[in-house]
This record gives structure tokens, C-alpha cells and sequence, in this order.
């Protein structure tokens, strides 16, 4: 039989920032980019917004199975707290809330 299909790439970059509990006016959030491949030479690019409250965020690790099935994973630590969010990705049926979605 044929070798499996691998999976479209996909790129995914994370950052938090915020003003943190001092209540400086600047939101906590974690920012969150991914780029996927839908064509073999045309992606999409999506931007996350993750309102993190009065805790800034301080640190993420994302994966994803090895396989390259399902939707990723972002384990993130906010103030004393380890929080795990899931990104959508192509096909997903996660669907985010209107106010954490950003246009690219």
C-alpha cells in the first residue's frame, strides 16, 4: 500500500503580556498565531486573542499528537496556576468565542 498522507504543516507561535495585577489599563492576554497549510502553496493565518484576567500569563508550551490529528494544545502558567486551552485548527469543530477571535 501507499505511504499515509502526512498531515498539512502547521506553524504555531504564542506570547503573553499584560500589565500584569497592577491595574495599569493594558489587558493580560496570551497571543496566539497560527499558520496552516490548505493548498500546497497558500496557508492561512489566524490570530488568537486568550483574555487572561487580572494574571498574566508567564510561560506555554504547546503540542500536539504526533500524528498530526486533532487539535493542538496550549499549557499555560498564569499567576500560580498551570491553565490548558485548546487551539482550533483547520477542520476542528472547536469554535472559539467571538471575543477571543482577531483577523489576520
Amino acid at each position: 500500500p501507499p505511504p499515509p498522507t502526512p498531515p498539512p504543516a502547521v506553524s504555531i507561535m504564542a506570547h503573553c503580556g499584560g500589565g500584569g495585577s497592577a491595574r495599569t489599563g493594558v489587558s493580560n492576554s496570551i497571543a496566539v498565531t497560527v499558520k496552516e497549510q490548505i493548498g500546497a502553496d497558500d496557508y492561512s493565518v489566524r490570530r488568537i486573542r486568550v483574555d487572561t484576567g487580572d494574571q498574566i500569563g508567564v510561560g506555554v508550551a504547546i503540542y500536539r499528537r504526533h500524528d498530526g490529528r486533532g487539535d493542538a494544545r496550549m499549557l499555560a502558567a498564569v499567576g500560580d496556576e498551570a491553565r490548558l486551552y485548546a487551539i482550533p485548527l483547520e477542520g476542528s469543530k472547536v469554535d472559539l468565542p467571538d471575543d477571543e477571535k482577531e483577523d489576520a
